[in-house]
This record gives C-alpha cells, sequence and structure tokens, in this order.
C-alpha cells in the first residue's frame, strides 16, 4: 500500500511511460487470473450432483441439481435451524 514514505517520484518521461507499461501488464494479468476464476467457478456451481441427500430433494422443488442449488439449499436449511 502507498504511502509518503514509499512513494518514489518519476524522474523522466522514460520512466513513466515504462512504469505505466508494468503497471498495464500487471493489470491485465490480474484481470486475466480473476477471470479464470470466475470461469471455473461457474464450470464447478453447475455441474450436476449426484448426492443421495440433495437430488431428491432438489427434483421435488423443481431446480436443477446442481452444486449451486446444493449449496444455496444447505445455507437456507442452516439459517432456517437458526
Amino acid at each position: 500500500m502507498a504511502n509518503e514514505q514509499n512513494l518514489k517520484p518519476v524522474r523522466t518521461k522514460r520512466e513513466a511511460r515504462e512504469r505505466g507499461r508494468n503497471g498495464g501488464k500487471a493489470s491485465g494479468a490480474v484481470r486475466r487470473r480473476k477471470a479464470d476464476f470466475r470461469r471455473t467457478l461457474n464450470m464447478l456451481l453447475t455441474a450436476e450432483i449426484d448426492s443421495e441427500e440433495w437430488k431428491p430433494v432438489l427434483e421435488a422443488l423443481g431446480v436443477e441439481c446442481t452444486l449451486e442449488s446444493a449449496l444455496n439449499m444447505a445455507m437456507i436449511k442452516e439459517a432456517a435451524v437458526r
């Protein structure tokens, strides 16, 4: 985290360009990593489950038998108990 003690002033236009380029590359890498994470999480959550505990309950309610639905039902069940 930046603060007054660790900031280094830009001395030349070339240095400013290099820092901007490096910042842009780092930003792109972070955006790609976050996008990959979202795609993976979405793929996992939409995968069909074969849980003997949850599948009949989800089918009875008329919802998809996915991990996402099972997680939501588990959270609702836990909240209702409290």
